[in-house]
């Protein structure tokens, strides 16, 4: 797989991070899921490389809008071997993983209701309403400053910040738009 480097293959590079956001890259720009499975694992730690390939899948699914991708993540946990103590907290994060992908791309809070805990619900309920632009979600999100911030720096909008009742954490989503901080794939 090669992400807009003609001869370079992403495997043939040898940082972990850039191999890995090769990979993402490649799967993104080819609309390929199948590229996800090819990010390296970190140290032999499948724990880790399970976690960066659904969170590849959930990229590629959420940007093109492919819900029956979403459906792909978690899958292959049952081929991991790993510490029982990991394996429920692996099977969790998958879930959170699958829903904010499904609740980003039906536009929907729907499916981050079946998240059991309030710290990754509001993950997904910000992640939808971000990709979508849909403030109705951060209404009812637990983290309702966390969600408008996520939605106004997505956007660069600081108008959005204005929602915020805080004073403290309204001038904090301000400050990230004056002076934004780019993470992610570069």
């Amino acid at each position: 797989a090669t992400a807009g480097m003609e001869n370079i293959s992403c495997s043939d590079i040898t940082d972990f991070v850039q191999r890995q956001k090769c990979f993402i890259a490649a799967a993104l720009r080819f609309n390929d899921i199948s590229l996800c499975r090819n990010i390296p694992s970190f140290e032999q730690i499948e724990f880790f490389r399970f976690s960066l390939v659904n969170h590849c899948i959930s990229e590629v699914a959420r940007i093109n809008k492919q819900i029956f991708f979403c459906d792909k993540i978690g899958s292959g946990l049952s081929n991991i071997e790993v510490i029982k103590e990991y394996a429920e907290v692996m099977k969790e994060g998958a879930i959170e993983v699958k829903q904010s992908c499904i609740a980003s791309v039906q536009n929907s809070a729907v499916p981050c209701e079946i998240i059991p805990r309030d710290v990754m619900q509001s993950t997904c309920l910000e992640q939808a309403a971000r990709d979508n632009g849909n403030l109705k979600i951060c209404d009812i999100s637990p983290d309702k400053w966390q969600c408008y911030k996520g939605v106004a720096v997505s956007k660069m909008d600081s108008s959005i910040c204005g929602l915020i009742l805080d004073s403290n954490y309204k001038e904090a989503c301000e400050t990230e738009i004056r002076y934004p901080f780019k993470v992610g794939i570069q």
